[in-house]
């Protein structure tokens, strides 16, 4: 997997980062043939958070790690805290399990319904440390590499003593770096307000919405993610509507639209060609379709010409994400 820089750090990441949080700690070693899948495919950034499978997340990646920690950069998150309760309960983490198998819609969906079920906002300092020596616990490492605000506002860096904590945290080797993981308009805001957070900065983007492109002066490192999620499905449906559509934008790209590997592989070329500072996150649960998603990247069929004329076509469709 090709390599890029990590913002201003003298890091370099895998183009490609692996989103986990589809990961729960089931015992069918399903999430840990996932996370094969993508290290053996090249990708060595992977992306966590407290939150993620009910708390379960972390200690499938702890896993993982063994044996080739200092190979990985791992990222996590704190701020969102799984209620104690819901974590413990079986029968939900089940629920879950066969939810990431229904569709994008449905899976949103129960992810926004879930997200009332837990802690949000947990930036006080007590709450940081707990999360911090919690994940540390979890991903059964020293350090984690990359530590985000989760979901945060703008005032959320604002919490008392939270700024000298994380600092303190860098000098102790327990955080490489920390920064933000929200959206858009979140990060734009803190970027400016408080640039001390904004060495890393994680969001969304793709080529229906490109917003990795309001970025291009602003310091620090950027991940984004959902490069696919529910632009993919928007376009797919978009062209199943509009037949004529797919055929136009093939001939048009020299690339079949309407095949949705090749689809696929323009959405995340495309999404890596626009940022190249820090790594492009994607998430499947297959390990056949992570082999090929990286593949795609790192041996792209498509030029940057292809690719400038693949997000023109798609700003003129003025589809929106699903």
């Amino acid at each position: 997997m090709k390599s890029v820089p990590f913002g201003e750090t003298s890091r370099n990441v895998s183009a490609l980062g692996f989103g986990c949080n589809a990961l729960l700690g089931d015992r069918s070693g399903e999430g840990l043939s996932m996370l094969e899948a993508a290290y053996d495919a090249g990708i060595r950034y992977f992306d966590v958070a407290r939150s993620y499978g009910y708390g379960d997340a972390e200690a499938v990646v702890g896993r993982f790690a063994k044996g080739r920690r200092d190979q990985l950069v791992i990222a996590s998150k704190f701020g969102i805290e799984p209620l104690t309760a819901v974590a413990a309960a079986g029968p939900i983490k089940a629920l879950g399990r066969r939810v990431m198998k229904l569709s994008p819609a449905l899976r949103a969906f129960i992810g926004r319904q879930a997200r009332t079920m837990m802690r949000t906002s947990a930036f006080d300092v007590a709450s940081a440390r707990r999360s911090l020596e919690t994940s540390l616990r979890m991903l059964q490492t020293d350090y984690i590499d990359v530590y985000l605000l989760h979901d945060c506002s703008v005032s959320d860096p604002e919490s008392p003593g939270l700024l000298a904590f994380l600092q303190a945290m860098v000098q102790e080797g327990k955080i490489r770096f920390f920064g933000i993981g929200t959206g858009i308009d979140e990060v734009l805001a803190i970027s400016r307000s408080h640039p001390q957070f904004a060495a890393v900065q994680q969001f969304q983007s793709s080529v229906l919405r490109p917003n990795s492109e309001r970025f291009q002066r602003l310091p620090g490192a950027i991940v984004t993610h959902g490069a696919l999620a529910g632009s993919y499905a928007a376009l797919r449906a978009h062209f199943a509507n509009r037949p004529g559509i797919a055929a136009d934008w093939s001939r048009q790209l020299d690339a079949d639209c309407a095949n949705p590997s090749v689809l696929t592989a323009l959405m995340l070329n495309h999404a890596v060609s626009r940022n190249g500072r820090g790594p492009v996150l994607f998430r499947s649960r297959e390990p056949q379709r992570i082999r090929a998603n990286a593949e795609a990247v790192d041996r792209p069929a498509f030029s940057s010409d292809q690719l400038s004329r693949f997000a023109a076509l798609a700003r003129q469709s003025e589809v929106a994400p699903l």
